[in-house]
């Protein structure tokens, strides 16, 4: 187990003159499978989980629990429909991130649907995938369980209180849902609710990477992004998974 504490102004909302957001990650190693979970807060560090089964461990601390169950072997795991390498600085490959994610929404939507008349919201925002989704034309919304930034108007885009997430996938054709989300109980609440209002989910994130089965849960695509993740030196690896 691992807890890596760091800062990075990458994909921050904020001017670059503000401070760098905090945040960190809790890793697992089971076998050769990795279970990640971004944190933003401390989790301290266990003592006692060292050759134990993952499925055998009970903790209290969502960010544990899902790193956990991450790191938990699975039966023959999906093939990926494609796997990209990004190369660069952080910020580039978070850029080249960002483009993927867009698309993929486009690759979705079809040719018959212009980005003029499509509507996507993030939720768990990043602030170089709002960027890219604003840059190539589609109708941008955002919300964040981060109260710091309701109401914050990020290159035209306000960023809404959490608590409108229903009502913001209601008036959305799609979801980009940041991984870190599945922190909350109301993950489940978030792929149902879009289920019954047609709004196709796309999830993103280091966190849970390895969680192909959200895809049974209602998730349209995966776009997971291994560890180590865009933030680190070298190239990193993200795959592209299809319901």
């Amino acid at each position: 187990m691992w807890v890596i504490d760091g800062s990075s102004a990458i994909d921050s909302l904020h001017s670059s003159t503000a401070s760098p957001g905090r945040y960190g990650y809790a890793l697992v190693l089971s076998g050769e499978r990795l279970g990640c979970s971004y944190v933003e807060r401390e989790v301290g560090l266990p003592e006692d989980w060292v050759g134990r089964d993952p499925r055998s461990v009970r903790t209290g601390v969502p960010e544990w629990e899902l790193a956990l169950t991450d790191s938990m072997p699975a039966g023959t795991p999906p093939v990926p429909r494609r796997s990209d390498i990004l190369t660069g600085s952080p910020a580039q490959k978070a850029r080249r991130r960002a483009e993927l994610i867009c698309d993929l929404v486009a690759e979705i939507a079809g040719s018959q649907v212009t980005p003029a008349e499509t509507r996507v919201v993030n939720i768990g925002v990043a602030g170089e995938i709002l960027l890219a989704l604003a840059g190539r034309g589609y109708q941008v919304a955002a919300c964040d369980n981060n109260p710091n930034l309701a109401g914050f108007d990020f290159a035209g885009i306000r960023i809404e209180p959490v608590e409108n997430r229903l009502a913001l996938l209601d008036r959305s054709h799609f979801a980009i849902l940041t991984a870190m989300t599945m922190h909350s109980c109301e993950f489940d609440t978030i792929l149902d609710h879009a289920a019954a209002s047609g709004c196709k989910v796309i999830v993103y994130g280091q966190t849970g990477h390895s969680l192909t089965e959200i895809l049974e849960f209602g998730a349209h695509a995966l776009v997971s992004e291994t560890f180590p993740p865009y933030i680190f030196p070298g190239p990193s690896t993200v795959h592209t998974y299809f319901r």
